[in-house]
C-alpha cells in the first residue's frame, strides 16, 4: 500500500500542469484517497496520521491541530520548474500536531511564516525553506524538534532537546538549550551566541566566532567558542574558498558569503573538511547520515520534465511524456 499515494501524487501533479483548479489528495493509512480543491477542506476531512499532497501554487494560511504529514512539491524553483513550488504565507502548528510533519513548502511571511504553539513535541520539518522567522508562542516550551535539510533564515528562541541537522542557517543560534547542532553551515557573519547546554558536531561556520555555555563542539568548522566551561575537540580552521567546490563571491574585509542556491556547498577533497566528520563523512551540509538534497527535492515522485503533444495522433491520443525522480 505505501506506493498508492506516491504514484496518486504524480498523477495529480500531472493534472495540476493541464489545469488550473488544484487537485490536492488526501490518503488515508490504508490507501483510500480523496481528491480536494483547497487545503483548507482537505485538511477538515483530515485525521490522525493521514497524508496531505499539495501541488505548487499558493495556499491559504492554516492552523494545524491535527497529527498529519503536509508534503509539498517542493521550495526551490530551479528543481520545480514544471510542478511549481509549494507556497505557504504562514502556518501555525499547534501541540495537537505533535508527531506530524511537514516538507518541500516555501513559507514567505517576512514577520513570521511558522509558529509553534507550546508545547509542540516530536515534530519534523524537512526540506523546506523560511523566508521569515520561526517563532514558539504560549506558555511552556517546544522539545524533541526535528529540522532537517530546511534553509532557514531566522529562528526565534523557546526551542529545548531539539534537533538541527543538514541546515542552511542564515542566522544566530540562539534557539534553546539541550539542542544538537549536526552538519550545518551557518552563514551568519558575527559573533554566534549559541545555545547553551547544547551538542555542536561537524558545522561549519562563516564567523570564526562563537559564544556559548557548557556545551560540547566535536568536529566543527572555525569554531573558535568564548564562555564557561565548553569543550571543544577537532575544530579547524579554514577559509571558505579553501572548504567549497564554490562558495560564491564575498563582500568586505573579512569576507562575507551570501547563501546561493546555485553555489556549490560540496567540501573540495583537499579540505580538512573531507572524511573528517565525527562519522568519518564530510563536515557540513552533505555528511552524516541524512545528506543534504540537491535542489531539496521533497520525497515522493517529483515531476522535473514535461512534454505535451501540441496535437493528438491519428488514433485521438495526446502524447504527453515525463520524467520522475524522488529526493530522500
Amino acid at each position: 500500500m505505501k506506493n498508492t499515494p506516491l504514484l496518486l501524487t504524480c498523477l495529480l501533479f500531472s493534472i495540476n500542469i493541464l489545469a488550473q483548479t488544484p487537485r490536492i489528495a488526501l490518503v488515508k493509512p490504508n490507501g483510500i484517497t480523496t481528491i480536494h480543491s483547497t487545503l483548507s477542506a482537505a485538511y477538515n476531512a483530515a485525521s490522525d496520521d493521514d497524508f496531505i499532497y499539495l501541488p505548487g501554487g499558493n495556499f491559504e494560511n492554516i492552523g494545524i491541530q491535527k497529527k498529519i504529514h503536509i508534503i509539498g512539491a517542493g521550495s526551490n524553483l530551479d528543481s520545480s520548474n514544471v510542478t511549481g513550488i509549494t507556497r505557504i504565507q504562514q502556518i501555525h502548528i499547534y501541540p495537537e500536531a505533535s508527531g506530524g510533519s511537514i516538507e518541500g513548502i516555501y513559507f514567505y511571511n517576512q514577520s513570521g511564516s511558522f509558529i509553534i504553539l507550546n508545547p509542540t513535541t516530536n515534530f519534523e520539518i524537512r526540506k523546506c525553506r523560511f523566508d521569515g522567522q520561526i517563532t514558539t508562542s504560549g506558555g511552556g516550551e517546544s522539545s524533541n524538534l526535528l529540522f532537517s535539510r530546511n534553509q532557514i533564515t531566522d529562528l526565534g528562541a523557546g526551542l529545548v532537546n531539539s534537533i538541527f541537522k543538514n541546515n542552511i542557517i542564515l542566522f544566530n543560534a540562539s534557539v534553546g538549550n539541550y539542542c544538537q547542532f549536526n552538519n550545518n553551515i551557518f552563514f551568519y557573519p558575527g559573533t554566534n551566541g549559541l545555545s547553551q547546554y547544547c551538542t555542536f558536531k561537524n558545522n561549519i561556520f562563516m564567523s570564526s566566532n562563537q559564544y556559548s555555555s557548557y556545551s560540547f563542539f566535536y568536529n566543527n568548522v572555525n569554531c573558535n567558542v568564548g564562555g564557561t566551561q565548553n569543550e571543544n575537540y577537532n575544530n579547524v580552521d579554514e577559509p571558505w574558498s579553501d572548504i567549497f567546490i564554490n562558495p560564491g563571491t564575498p563582500n568586505g574585509t573579512p569576507p562575507i558569503y551570501q547563501y546561493d542556491v546555485h553555489n556549490n556547498y560540496h567540501v573540495k577533497v583537499t579540505s580538512a573538511c573531507h572524511n573528517s566528520g565525527t562519522d568519518g563523512t564530510d563536515r557540513g551540509i552533505y555528511g552524516g547520515p541524512s545528506p543534504w538534497v540537491e535542489g531539496s527535492i521533497p520525497s515522493n515522485p517529483h515531476i522535473y520534465f514535461k512534454q505535451v503533444a501540441e496535437e493528438t495522433n491519428a488514433n485521438g491520443q495526446l502524447q504527453i511524456h515525463f520524467k520522475v525522480r524522488t529526493g530522500n
